[in-house]
């Protein structure tokens, strides 16, 4: 068969992804290549994932199913410049030909490929999730791989909210889509992504994320997922209004100083202007004025918080501007976090 060299170069950098290095099983190391109609099917898994990529056929030939190293095929599309390739199946081996080059690569049987799971007639929850804003909410999730619920993505299909919480930081995005069944999705899972959007299905034990060309399928998860509405304050009325671009060049400049054992980044509030600082023992301080824009100033009994630096970072390299709403009384209580269609919590740190 005859496909697109382009085509398949990308969905072996993606189904890489989802191959584990460390594992002693030389199958869980290869691709499955496998003829569908009209299509050629390339899958990967760790066992934990399965990801499926289908790209179209120019040309049919002798070709069935077959299984070959990732990496190494990988390496070989690569260096290949043709605009097509031809592939071919036979006697044990993965014939590649290009129009001066044939490549004969060694492979695994593909009956000793692990069983794909039927992920037929599933419930279709959630329609058009871009893979960018599963990825920004994923910011708040934990890292602690399957099996710890914090390190997922929760849909909530009676709000219709997707929240990610690591336990000191929660994120929220409200898709406006009600629907059948609350899913987990593994942090994990979203990382691997590529860009596009994507319907979220269950079925059985199963999460699919998939779209025309592509599905990832993962296990669920048992647990709980923290029940956070009630979590987010409602008074914090005094905001500060950043443009994000400027809070990232202000972060640069105090880094230097940061206490990266404690992370502590401080915003000092003087009458209309507001200064981040950091400091440090061995290193000592530095501070910055930033421009802002303070609603409701009057309101708030405190000159001074703190929060932790890489959280502050990381929220606002996801937004063009942002808006952090503060408690007017204390300056310990959760802090709200707006920026387009998102609403964030960070707490503060106590700070002597």
């Amino acid at each position: 068969m005859i496909v697109k060299t382009k085509l398949l170069l990308e969905a072996l950098k993606s189904a890489k992804k989802c191959i584990c290095s460390n594992s002693l099983q030389p199958v869980l190391h290869n691709v499955l290549l496998e003829k569908t109609n009209y299509t050629l099917k390339i899958c990967s898994t760790d066992l934990s994932l399965f990801y499926l990529k289908t790209i179209p056929v120019l040309t049919y030939g002798d070709f069935d199913s077959i299984t070959v190293n990732c990496d190494f095929l990988l390496k070989v599309i690569t260096n290949i410049k043709d605009e097509n390739i031809e592939l071919i199946e036979k006697e044990g081996y993965l014939i590649i030909k290009t129009l001066k080059t044939n490549y004969n690569i060694n492979s695994i049987d593909a009956k000793k490929f692990p069983e794909i799971p039927d992920t037929d007639d599933y419930i279709q929850c959630l329609t058009d999730i871009s893979s960018d804003t599963l990825k920004k909410i994923s910011v708040c999730a934990g890292n602690n791989g399957y099996s710890d619920i914090l390190s997922y993505v929760n849909y909530n299909p009676s709000t219709g909210k997707l929240a990610a919480c690591d336990g000191d930081r929660l994120l929220v995005f409200d898709t406006k889509q009600i629907g059948e069944k609350e899913i987990n999705i593994p942090k994990q899972v979203i990382n691997n992504l590529s860009n596009g959007n994507y319907n979220i299905s269950v079925k059985n034990d199963y999460v699919i994320l998939h779209n025309d060309t592509e599905k990832y399928i993962c296990y669920s998860i048992d647990g709980i997922f923290p029940r956070y509405e009630q979590l987010i304050p409602q008074n914090n009325n005094v905001e500060l209004l950043f443009k994000s671009d400027n809070v990232i060049d202000a972060l640069k400049e105090i880094k230097t100083t940061l206490n990266e054992r404690t992370n502590i980044l401080k915003i000092n509030i003087t009458g209309t202007s507001v200064y981040f600082s950091t400091e440090s023992p061995d290193k000592g301080k530095s501070e910055t004025c930033i421009e802002s824009k303070l609603n409701n100033i009057e309101n708030l009994k405190y000159n001074t918080l703190a929060l932790n630096y890489k959280y502050v970072q990381d929220f606002t390299k996801q937004a063009k501007e942002i808006t952090l709403c503060l408690n007017p009384t204390s300056n310990l209580s959760a802090l709200v976090v707006k920026y387009d269609d998102f609403v964030g919590l960070i707490m503060p740190i106590q700070i002597k």
